[in-house]
């Protein structure tokens, strides 16, 4: 994550999109980082979010968004085939 987070200029806005919960509550929420492993990963996770404005989203989220958008677009839901009428 750092890396794609150091090609985004600072003080633009970015959306960090991924399937674990628990990113999004040890960067977003202040959740205890206990693994000794991560701790160095999510301290210059912290330096690099600080300096952008950050939205997260869960993953799975996000393909739900898609699919309502690709329903949309192919006139999903429609019984006569998706023409519009009165």
């Amino acid at each position: 994550m750092s890396e794609g987070l150091e090609r985004v200029p600072e003080d633009e806005e970015v959306e960090v999109l991924t399937a674990n919960a628990n990113i999004i509550g040890w960067l977003s929420r202040g959740w205890r980082r206990n693994n000794a492993i991560l701790r160095p990963l999510l301290a210059r996770a912290d330096v690099l979010l600080a300096a952008r404005r950050v939205r997260f989203t869960l993953g799975h989220a996000v393909e739900a968004r898609r699919e309502v958008r690709r329903v949309k677009r192919c006139g999903g839901g429609q019984r006569d085939g998706g023409a519009r009428g009165g």
